[in-house]
């Protein structure tokens, strides 16, 4: 019997979470559980239209499982997270068996009066969710999350992987010749506020580093990177390192890219068991600083 990964809006440029669930895919696959893909379209349809077409849909998944994949964003245009309720509630009447994989299990930062009713709505919303659903995933510890409640026997922690083909580094893997510069990678910089902050980090950074080390290379890839290429480029300006900006990447761009690097730069706030952006540095051999 097949299993049905869910989801809600697609995430552009690039989609981690359809990534993850490709992935999932190919894992389940090797144990013999198919694993199909299911968007719900509510972003390009609207909700009335597409929670009919979602109670149409479901009434072949009675006793199937079907792993709701939840980000905030992926079922609310601003983090109002309502419309999963919606969408569980309608899973649960078709008889399906219902797993959430919570991917933004600690709701959104900010000190705003907006920023703390959106948090509040959203630790609402996957409590809510999580009484609801027969299993739920986190990809962080539990004591981490505050708005789970005393009875955690439905939840496991599974931690994200990296989204990227497996990497197995070889002697030949990330070999350069002797005159070529070495490589700091950073993979993914935050839009809006985050570059803001971002930017001088990796700037501070390159500068003191470059001080050591003689022909340096700045690697920046991923999300937000090309649009923060001339802000880069400013931060870099007469220190003497080579800026590389590589924007959006398929995953195997990603893996060479990393695979050739020497180090991965990650200033995106702390590392944690959900920064798939991180865990790829791991995966491809490199130390994280």
């Amino acid at each position: 019997m097949k299993w049905i990964a869910l989801l809600g809006r697609r995430d552009e440029p690039a989609d981690g979470v359809e990534d993850y669930c490709n992935f999932l895919r190919q894992g389940l696959a090797r144990h013999g559980v198919p694993l199909e893909l299911v968007r719900v379209p509510w972003a390009e349809r609207g909700w009335r239209h597409s929670l009919r077409w979602l109670e149409s849909e479901s009434r072949a998944w009675q006793d199937q499982w079907v792993l709701m994949q939840y980000t905030a964003l992926g079922w609310s245009r601003r983090g109002f997270s309502f419309g999963a309720l919606r969408v569980l509630r309608v899973l649960r009447r078709s008889g399906a068996r219902c797993a959430i994989v919570f991917h933004d299990s600690t709701g959104f930062a900010g000190g705003r009066a907006i920023d703390r009713a959106r948090r509040e709505c959203q630790h609402w919303v996957m409590r809510s969710a999580y009484g609801e659903a027969e299993r739920s995933i986190f990809t962080l510890p539990a004591e981490k999350i505050p708005w789970l409640p005393a009875d955690r026997s439905r939840a496991a922690f599974i931690p994200v992987g990296a989204n990227l083909p497996e990497c197995e580094r070889t002697p030949d893997t990330g070999c350069r010749a002797m005159h070529d510069p070495r490589t700091v990678a950073v993979f993914g910089v935050s839009e809006s506020v985050g570059l803001a902050q971002e930017i001088p980090d990796i700037a501070y950074v390159i500068r003191r580093t470059a001080q050591a080390v003689p022909r340096l290379r700045l690697l920046v890839l991923g999300r937000g990177s090309a649009e923060a290429k001339a802000t880069l480029e400013k931060a870099v300006e007469g220190s003497g390192v080579e800026l590389m900006v590589l924007g959006i990447l398929p995953v195997e761009g990603v893996r060479r890219a990393l695979a050739d690097a020497d180090v991965l730069l990650f200033v995106r706030g702390p590392v944690s068991t959900r920064r798939s952006s991180a865990m790829a540095g791991i995966a491809c051999g490199l130390p994280v600083v």
